[in-house]
């Protein structure tokens, strides 16, 4: 990339104007494919969560590379993700839930609980889903061999998440979920 587009990315990382998403969600629509990744780079480093919540929006429209590309910040993207699936917009909680099991969160996994818990949640069961899932892939990481990539002890992990599920088992009179 020529030192001028790469200024102008930095610039559009740091800049805390909103503008800024605009343009890149525009960049991400060219057709020149170093200009689309450095635009979901860019979206991915920004600060404010605008952005992230964009790419969510059209999650289900991007292609795997750039699927992958994010899950690779999934730190980036995880308060988006959170939004997404406490919201009652259909697609963009199934986004939410696909993003979330391609991240491995499972920081996220109270969130799950929560929009699962909720009587008036219509999309309670692709929470419940979800959750059943990503506890799957939780128990795959400690029992198989350990990703020092993610960099984190998946036991450390559950003993955070326990907790969690185990109130929202005490609570099982209250919501009635499975």
């Amino acid at each position: 990339m020529n030192n001028s587009l790469e200024k102008t990315f930095a610039v559009l990382t740091d800049t805390p104007n909103e503008a800024a998403v605009s343009v890149l969600l525009s960049a991400l629509d060219t057709s020149d494919a170093l200009i689309q990744e450095s635009a979901l780079q860019t979206l991915l480093h920004r600060r404010r969560s605008c952005g992230q919540r964009e790419l969510l929006q059209r999650w289900h429209t991007l292609n795997e590379r750039w699927k992958r590309i994010v899950a690779e910040h999934p730190r980036r993207i995880a308060n988006a993700v959170r939004h997404a699936i406490l919201s009652t917009d259909t697609q963009l909680c199934t986004n939410g839930c696909d993003a979330l099991l391609r991240i491995r969160e499972y920081e996220l996994m109270p969130t799950l609980i929560t929009a699962s818990r909720a009587p008036d949640n219509p999309q309670a069961e692709l929470a419940l889903g979800t959750l059943l899932q990503l506890a799957e892939l939780l128990y795959d990481e400690m029992t198989g061999p350990r990703d020092r990539k993610r960099g984190r002890d998946p036991s450390r992990t559950r003993h955070y998440v326990i907790p969690s599920l185990q109130s929202a088992v005490d609570r099982f009179d209250l919501h009635k979920r499975r």
